[in-house]
């Protein structure tokens, strides 16, 4: 029993289903019965309905990927609308991997212009800033990094190849050493 509490008036608090002692502090200990009670009966209703919150945790994940997709650089291409853009609009394909990640193995024609390099600014070699580029790495990360930098530094249409040099392979499209 807390210091100070008298005993004589335990009564039931209809409104929290618990009994309530009568202290020189009842605000308090009413409050943190109410909070202690509300608390309970939330983990016992995610409990009871943990399938119901996975389910409402995916689709909400779901409906907010698109938006966190094109808050990353740009639009998504496939390996058949990237060669469609080189093709068509002589796309410049932008490999920003390392320099050692690009002598092992690149998108043919692509030019190797690092992640760091490009955060500098290291933008001289893009001419035109109206001229289509495809920008890949490995998983995205980069990329989407690379075509967000782009982006700020004023390049109108930049776009990431998805799924990256595995993506680009998978598609049948030649890669040079």
């Amino acid at each position: 029993m807390p210091l100070g509490a008298r005993s004589t008036s335990v009564q039931p608090v209809k409104r929290f289903s618990r009994f309530h002692v009568d202290s020189p502090c009842r605000s308090s200990t009413s409050l943190c019965i109410a909070v202690n009670y509300n608390v309970r009966l939330c983990v016992d209703f995610v409990r009871n309905n943990l399938l119901l919150f996975v389910v409402a945790l995916v689709s909400g994940g779901m409906l907010l990927w698109p938006f966190v997709r094109r808050t990353t650089g740009g639009p998504w291409v496939n390996a058949a609308q990237a060669t469609q853009l080189i093709n068509r609009e002589d796309a410049l394909v932008i490999d920003v991997r390392e320099p050692n990640e690009y002598a092992a193995g690149h998108a043919l024609g692509a030019k190797n212009l690092p992640l760091a390099r490009l955060a500098a600014g290291a933008t001289e070699q893009l001419k035109r800033k109206e001229r289509p580029i495809i920008v890949y790495c490995d998983g995205g990360e980069r990329a989407g990094k690379a075509a967000a930098l782009l982006k700020r530094q004023g390049f109108t249409r930049v776009a990431n190849l998805s799924g990256g040099l595995n993506g680009w392979q998978q598609a049948g499209l030649p890669v040079e050493k």
